[in-house]
């Protein structure tokens, strides 16, 4: 895992939400959870936009800003 609480992101692709954040929005990372499925992680981002929606790691595309 190359992202850590705390980190800011820019959503690079969400495709399977029905109010998805826009790609290019940035945020800051403020949690990280397992999810049952094997592989898979809760990434919880306070978007700059406003919104707290989380992000499914792998599946949600999106980069570290350094």
């Amino acid at each position: 895992m190359d992202f850590k609480v705390g980190d800011k992101i820019e959503l690079v692709q969400m495709d399977n939400d029905p109010n998805p954040i826009p790609a290019g929005t940035k945020g800051k990372i403020t949690g990280v959870n397992p999810t049952p499925w094997p592989g898979e992680l809760q990434v919880h981002v306070a978007w700059e936009n406003g919104r707290t929606l989380m992000l499914i790691h792998p599946e949600d595309k999106f980069r570290v800003i350094r």
